[in-house]
């Protein structure tokens, strides 16, 4: 047993110590760099200033970004300096990533794929992943709607973002920023597996799993409130129809090559519908002559989980009636004759 526990302890220390010794004399050999790269990427490399042709102009290279660094900054510390050496040292060990490889999947294989050491995601149940870093904000305090950006910090976002579409410009890209609202919802494993395999029975449509379904009175569309309701709905067939409201949560897939270029028009959509962006695509979705199906089974019944939030879309939507004033403006833009699809 002794004898077994020496060995075993002569081995640990012979890898603990040979991995910084060949990390050293790694680096001190000459970079190969430009060896395994083709010209191609030669060049991309010496346009953007990143091709390190030898030890010399590694070390010319990294110079000057300390002194830059050291003109921009405050000057370190001693023990900054040291530390900042050490973390640039381990961050380059010999063989690191194939032992952070292997030990990822020594951790899966002893825990039963039930645990993995991460900082930024937590493993939950069948794989699934859930973000839990506070690197760039705080989860909980963003849904709680407690964590707010400072003055300067939204004129600096704002600064970057027309920096990047100004420079975007000169190079004939258009460059578009989208907010996406957080969803208080949990959503089915299956949702996406859903949306999928009802569209290859239903090719040419807009899949839901959510969908009111729309009234007409005397040649007109009723009020958005005198719909019947998702929830209301005590048998949904799974046919196409124009019928079916496609709502704004559940889940829904658009065969956006099919869909008529108008939906594109985003002036005429802050214009319209700026509030509800579900008004916009349905009766896009009509303009192009789409029907919707809803899936059938109970995808749609989703659970939502209580916003501290009283200003939400659904109440400006519902509560205010917003929702009949933007369909009646998109309807009349669109000059749509609803008796064609009802």
């Amino acid at each position: 047993m002794k004898n077994r526990d020496k060995w075993i302890t002569i081995v640990f220390l012979i890898f603990i110590l040979a991995i910084p010794i060949l990390t050293v004399a790694r680096n001190m050999l000459p970079s190969q760099q430009g060896e395994a790269l083709t010209e191609e990427e030669k060049a991309i490399l010496e346009k953007n200033g990143t091709l390190i042709n030898d030890g010399e102009s590694q070390t010319e290279s990294t110079t000057s970004t300390e002194e830059t660094a050291s003109n921009n900054q405050p000057k370190e510390t001693r023990f900054e300096r040291f530390q900042r050496r050490i973390n640039h040292f381990t961050d380059g060990l010999f063989g690191r990533t194939k032992l952070i490889a292997f030990n990822t999947e020594l951790t899966s294989l002893l825990t039963g794929g039930t645990y993995i050491e991460s900082t930024q995601t937590l493993m939950g149940k069948n794989n699934m992943f859930f973000y839990k870093t506070e690197l760039d904000g705080h989860p909980i305090w963003d849904y709680m709607g407690i964590n707010h950006f400072s003055e300067a910090e939204m004129a600096a976002i704002a600064a970057n973002l027309t920096a990047t579409r100004e420079h975007l410009a000169e190079k004939g890209i258009e460059f578009y920023t989208m907010c996406i609202p957080n969803k208080e919802i949990i959503y089915a494993e299956n949702m996406l597996e859903e949306l999928i395999r009802t569209y290859k029975q239903n090719q040419g449509c807009i899949i839901c799993n959510r969908s009111h379904y729309m009234e007409e009175r005397g040649g007109r569309l009723s009020s958005y409130d005198k719909w019947l309701k998702y929830e209301e709905r005590e048998c949904i067939d799974g046919k196409p129809s124009f019928h079916n409201f496609f709502t704004g949560c559940g889940g829904t897939l658009f065969p956006v090559f099919l869909m008529d270029r108008k939906f594109l028009d985003k002036d005429a959509f802050l214009v319209l519908a700026p509030y509800a962006d579900d008004v916009w695509l349905n009766f896009c979705v009509w303009l192009s002559n789409i029907k919707v199906v809803n899936t059938k089974g109970f995808l749609g019944h989703v659970i939502e989980i209580q916003s501290s939030s009283t200003k939400g879309l659904v109440r400006i939507n519902v509560l205010y009636k917003k929702n009949d004033e933007q369909i009646e403006k998109v309807l009349r833009h669109f000059e749509i004759d609803i008796q064609k699809y009802l």
